[in-house]
């Protein structure tokens, strides 16, 4: 799957999108600091290491070569931590265990509300700064549509998952039944939903997926490794903003200067040839972002409020 990014073609124009972003952070976003650090021996050490946290579904046997890439661009020493579960990063960023972490959508709000979360970045993805949610299905199943998944086994991935749970719930709903209509059961990861319908296990699955003409989603890797399976997809959600990438507030407002780094190094590993960014997290770029972009699954959210089972 290929995926690319039109947002700045050097570490030069990186460098002053950080710039201005970063002005406005300190400037609106942290009302609270009226008086900026003085550049003296008194002013916060940088740590000596960077803990970045990542959810589950993220492909694990890439992340050495990302550390190692991401600490070689800042300068800085990269911790990884794979938490268990969607909920867990959010628990670990606030109780100080992670500094940065990337989060599905709906994650990301839970983090902002509940442990302060900045975003700083977010994912884009074929140009596009959006993703999708499908119901997929084999081939050969008798399920053909929406309502046809009603009373089915089906495979969601996490209660915090934006594409792997929240928004099929608006399928649903279109379709004039609930996820109390169905039997549901949590894989914790895409590939391991995509793996339960391809086995049988379930009757269909809700997961990530990119723009509907691509026909291209959480289940193109495991076709590729299994040829002889086939998917079919019966719908598609409306369009979801993409993961963010968040700091902790406090760590936000304690190091500036490793703030930056860290941006600038995602943002610049992005113009590296055969970058570990793509080979982990699926996306060839990342560029700025803000909370007010999260602010359609906010929406959704509250609308969907009465459906939780």
């Amino acid at each position: 799957m290929s995926r690319a990014w039109q947002n700045g073609k050097n570490m030069s124009c990186a460098r002053n999108i950080f710039n201005r972003v970063l002005g406005t952070f300190f400037v609106v976003g942290l009302g609270a600091c009226t008086k900026p650090a003085p550049e003296t021996a008194t002013a916060a050490a940088p740590t000596s290491n960077v803990r970045l946290g990542i959810q589950p579904n993220e492909k694990e046997a890439d992340l050495e070569a990302f550390t190692r890439e991401l600490s070689e661009v800042t300068g800085l020493k990269i911790e990884i931590v794979v938490t268990k579960d969607y909920e867990e990063l959010v628990t670990k960023f606030k109780d100080g265990t992670v500094d940065f972490g990337f989060f599905s959508p709906v994650n990301f709000i839970s983090a902002e509300k509940d442990a302060g979360a900045k975003v700083l970045l977010k994912k884009v993805y074929d140009k596009s700064e959006f993703y999708y949610s499908a119901l997929v299905v084999r081939a050969d199943s008798k399920v053909k549509t929406v309502a046809d998944v009603k009373s089915k086994k089906v495979a969601f991935v996490d209660p915090k998952s934006t594409s792997g749970y929240l928004y099929p719930l608006v399928m649903f709903k279109k379709a004039a039944f609930s996820v109390k209509d169905v039997q549901a059961e949590f894989s914790g990861t895409h590939d391991e939903a995509v793996k339960a319908v391809a086995e049988g296990r379930v009757d269909a699955a809700a997961v990530w997926a990119d723009e509907p003409k691509t026909n291209e989603g959480a289940w193109t890797n495991y076709q590729e490794k299994n040829p002889g399976t086939k998917f079919r997809v019966i719908a598609w959600s409306d369009p979801i903003p993409n993961d963010a990438f968040a700091v902790r507030s406090a760590f936000y407002e304690d190091q500036p200067n490793i703030v930056f780094k860290v941006m600038e190094g995602l943002i610049g590993m992005s113009d590296l040839q055969n970058s570990a960014l793509k080979a982990v997290f699926d996306t060839n770029k990342m560029t700025t972002a803000t909370s007010r972009h999260y602010d359609s699954v906010r929406a959704v959210l509250e609308a969907q409020k009465e459906m939780q089972p």
